[in-house]
């Protein structure tokens, strides 16, 4: 999955009507040795960069929305009236239509939405010379609808801050797919749990990347018995060598996963839909202690199942036989965590559903928060161990090692062609040495072939410094507060000092805070007066750290000095 072209008809939040943006990659999705290169969105605050993720967001939520119509016709048709027109090209991953094509094909999507009618076109050239050899017509030898292979296989989110607007979709389609869970209860030939492919990382989603990484931990893989030129990725393993030494984190030591399960005596209704029992059966196949209570009254019975995990090889061993994947467990607690949107009440779920794309209402402030005690779903003690053999409290992490786990460990878990990432300020807590390696540690965690596209916003220079300038994406608002179409820097961003690039693209010249720039000024304006004041100034300048400021200091005090003696 590769970006290649937005355009909006309509306006969207802060970005205006007639918006477009050419996204300059060369498709290089079958090149097995092409570096995995984000697409780097930078800007000061307001400048609009986070609205472009948030629209690509709402525009596979439409899209996925126009895919399965027939399975939520109530949610879909009064929502989307006022869903901006928009243009949408990329390209996919030849994989993802292998039925249609040969793998050594380059595809194109043009995906359109224009008065509330959607337009597909499939392009398909030879990798060589690019010529055209087919074109698929939505309707016509292929059907986004009941084929939707042509959208990204995933589409992750992400956001740092708190104005989490790119959030709203992916709670939205939580709670359809929430609805359509529970009306499998009573459905005993439905063993399938629909496949979602929009996921919003936050902090419980964080616990259950961490668990089935280092579950899945590719270190702990026997080799033995599979082809030599195999890797543990082929067959499940997660690669967390990198992930584990910038952390010092080395192993899953122990975690507990609750169950607090109701249902009704007057509708005869069952705990939880076939499927789910399942992934039940299968957590109690892998756990080292398993505990379960029930209740029954006159309106109602609960049940209430403890699993209990203290993980070593052959705890390991059971979850690859049970899961398969690392993603595949993760995907089990994101059913069992859509439990605990029960909890919501009818009103908050219809404010929800019936949010408009464009409302500035950040949805996840209408979410309540519950008590431990009171969720459905949780996983709890959670025990890590580090390089030097202590064992630390999950809780007990800090914010930086919380986002290495979550934002490197999604892009492992997530290893899938035609994935899409959009990533608000993933390294806010990074300390520099990890901004400094953050796009060097992508790369060396991921030992496969990426056909995914990762689109960022970010203010550090350190990430931008590892992004070549057509990749780059300069946003600015123009005297009257509009948001300019974006652009590339005029310098060349890869290998580029960390202070051109902040004179570049953030405006600012100076190495030092405003504060101590004060004082400068304020050291160099008191020594102009008389000898006595210039020998104060060269005292106070002795309290300075070092810095281009400073020596441009000294030197000034220099010329002062001179021209006060002459």
């Amino acid at each position: 999955m590769q970006l290649k072209y937005l355009k909006l008809m309509n306006s969207f939040r802060g970005l205006p009507a007639d918006y477009e943006i050419n996204f300059n990659k060369k498709s290089h999705l079958n090149d097995s040795a092409a570096l995995i290169e984000p697409t780097c969105l930078v800007g000061l605050n307001g400048s609009g960069k986070s609205n472009l993720l948030e629209v690509l967001a709402e525009i596979f939520f439409y899209l996925e929305n126009y895919c399965s119509a027939d399975r939520h016709t109530n949610h879909v048709i009064s929502r989307f009236k006022n869903f901006p027109d928009f243009e949408l090209q990329y390209f996919v991953s030849s994989k993802q239509l292998l039925q249609y094509l040969s793998e050594d094909q380059e595809v194109r999507a043009v995906i359109s939405r224009l008065k509330d009618e959607v337009k597909v076109l499939i392009f398909v050239t030879k990798d060589s010379d690019h010529t055209q050899v087919k074109a698929f017509v939505d309707g016509q030898h292929y059907s986004l609808k009941n084929d939707p292979a042509a959208l990204p296989t995933r589409v992750i989110g992400y956001s740092s801050g708190m104005n989490e607007l790119i959030s709203n979709p992916f709670i939205k389609i939580d709670f359809q797919y929430l609805s359509e869970m529970l009306e499998k209860r009573n459905n005993s030939t439905s063993s399938s749990l629909v496949m979602n492919r929009m996921f919003y990382l936050n902090y419980d989603s964080n616990k259950y990347i961490t668990i089935a990484n280092f579950l899945f931990d590719s270190d702990d893989f026997s080799m033995e018995g599979y082809d030599e030129t195999s890797t543990p990725s082929d067959f499940g393993g997660i690669n967390l060598r990198y992930l584990k030494t910038e952390t010092g984190i080395q192993d899953l030591n122990f975690f507990t996963l609750n169950l607090r399960l109701e249902k009704s005596a007057e509708t005869n209704a069952n705990y939880l839909s076939s499927a789910l029992n399942l992934v039940l059966e299968k957590f109690k196949a892998c756990s080292t202690f398993y505990e379960a209570n029930e209740r029954e009254t006159k309106t109602k019975s609960n049940k209430e199942l403890t699993y209990k995990f203290w993980v070593n090889s052959a705890t390991k061993a059971a979850f690859r036989n049970e899961f398969k994947t690392a993603y595949e467990l993760y995907k089990a607690f994101y059913f069992l965590e859509l439990l605990n949107l029960e909890l919501v009440s009818k009103t908050t779920r219809d404010n929800i559903l019936g949010a408009n794309c464009d409302d500035q209402e950040n949805l996840s402030e209408e979410l309540p928060r519950f008590e431990k005690q009171k969720l459905k779903f949780y996983l709890s003690q959670i025990k890590l161990e580090k390089d030097d053999g202590v064992e630390i409290d999950y809780r007990k992490l800090s914010d930086g090692e919380h986002q290495l786990l979550q934002v490197i460990g999604s892009l492992l878990l997530m290893d899938k062609e035609g994935a899409l990432f959009l990533y608000d300020e993933p390294e806010t807590h990074f300390n520099p040495d990890w901004r400094s390696k953050f796009v060097q540690l992508i790369n060396n965690s991921v030992d496969k072939s990426r056909e995914q596209e990762i689109i960022l916003t970010t203010h550090s220079p350190f990430i931008i410094s590892d992004c070549k300038k057509e990749n780059v994406y300069i946003f600015q608002r123009d005297s009257e507060g509009n948001v300019l179409p974006p652009i590339n820097p005029e310098v060349k961003t890869f290998g580029t000092s960390v202070s051109i690039l902040t004179d570049e693209i953030f405006g600012k010249s100076e190495t030092v805070s405003n504060m101590s720039l004060s004082v400068i000024k304020d050291i160099r304006s008191e020594a102009s007066n008389s000898l006595e004041d210039l020998e104060k100034a060269k005292r106070k300048i002795r309290k300075l750290g070092e810095s281009p400021e400073k020596i441009l200091l000294y030197s000034d005090l220099l010329t002062i000095e001179k021209n006060l003696k002459d």
